[in-house]
């Protein structure tokens, strides 16, 4: 992904393994918050609207 700027890493080559760990540590604390939200918003019979950019 990163050779395709898919998901481009914001710091020199050496950094990515950093980058990565700080990634999974932000991803593993915000998805479980969002699962909540949207398992929340779909009970209520409402819609989510994602906007890629």
């Amino acid at each position: 992904m990163t050779a395709e700027d898919v998901y481009g890493m914001p710091m020199g080559a050496g950094e990515t393994a950093r980058y990565e760990a700080e990634l999974r540590a932000e991803v593993a604390h915000f998805f479980p918050l969002l699962r909540t939200y949207v398992a929340g918003a779909a009970g209520r019979g409402d819609g989510l609207l994602v906007w890629l950019n």
